[in-house]
């Protein structure tokens, strides 16, 4: 089942996908973050928020391969509720590197500044 889940990418999926992103499995909640890359709306950043903040390093990781794949998209639109997101998760080890690369490619002069700050901060 986890597996089929990143292919969900009808708006109907969503409210399925939102159940799931509270399932016991970590595999399951990993892949609703994937399936989440294919719509890109502003009504899942909360989703995304709580699925960045999960104890699994496997999610948090799924939530930023998401993020750093739809940054240009995401920033255009949504860049002030993302933002925020990003720097949160350049906290995270596990997910660090792939946070400090999806800020430095923030269309937005403060992704770049960001990225350039935290990688000296953390040499």
């Amino acid at each position: 089942m986890a597996e089929a889940l990143a292919s969900f990418a009808q708006i109907e999926d969503l409210p399925l996908l939102r159940q799931l992103a509270k399932d016991r499995n970590s595999g399951v909640r990993a892949r609703v973050a994937e399936a989440l890359a294919s719509f890109a709306q502003i009504e899942d950043l909360p989703l995304l928020r709580q699925l960045a903040k999960d104890q699994n390093s496997d999610v948090r990781m799924a939530v930023m391969k998401v993020l750093a794949s739809l940054t240009e998209t995401l920033a255009s639109f949504l860049g002030p509720e993302v933002f925020p997101m990003l720097l949160e998760l350049v906290k995270d080890s596990k997910v660090r590197t792939l946070a400090i690369n999806a800020l430095a490619s923030f269309p937005h002069p403060q992704g770049s500044a960001a990225a350039a700050r935290t990688s000296a901060c953390i040499r």
